[in-house]
């Protein structure tokens, strides 16, 4: 009976870190198209954080996400969450990707004063939220 209930736990300890480390994803980014979305407590509104924290269902804080795979030249699923980190601690700008390309990264976004839509975020693009190199994979 030990050794089943040893077995289950180890089972439960796979799944979660499994969970937790394969990212946040959204199978329908564009249903929030032409949006301003607040996060779930009705705050935040238009951010980029908010969006994602919809879209995907996270309701985690930014300080407790983690930097996973870079972004660019990895075989990602659409509907990912990724965002910009530094030193491994969130930074910057979030979006849900849908693929990318010779240009960039393609993505769904918003930012206060521009709301959800989906854009190109060009490699070597100029500041940290504009450029497709500075994205990993949200764990």
């Amino acid at each position: 009976m030990q050794i089943n209930s040893i077995f289950v736990l180890l089972v439960v300890a796979l799944f979660s870190f499994v969970s937790v480390t394969s990212g946040s994803s959204c199978s329908n980014p564009g249903q929030y198209s032409g949006r301003n979305l607040c996060d779930h407590a009705g705050g935040f509104c238009g951010e980029c954080v908010s969006f994602i924290k919809i879209c995907t269902g996270d309701r985690r804080t930014t300080s407790q996400w983690g930097q996973g795979i870079k972004v660019r030249r990895a075989n990602i699923a659409y509907g990912t969450a990724i965002a910009t980190f530094s030193n491994g601690r969130y930074s910057g700008h979030a979006a849900i990707y849908t693929g990318q390309n010779d240009n960039g990264i393609q993505v769904w976004d918003q930012w206060v004063g521009h709301s959800v839509a989906i854009r190109i975020i060009r490699w070597n693009g100029s500041g940290v939220s504009n450029n497709g190199d500075s994205f990993y994979v949200i764990n």
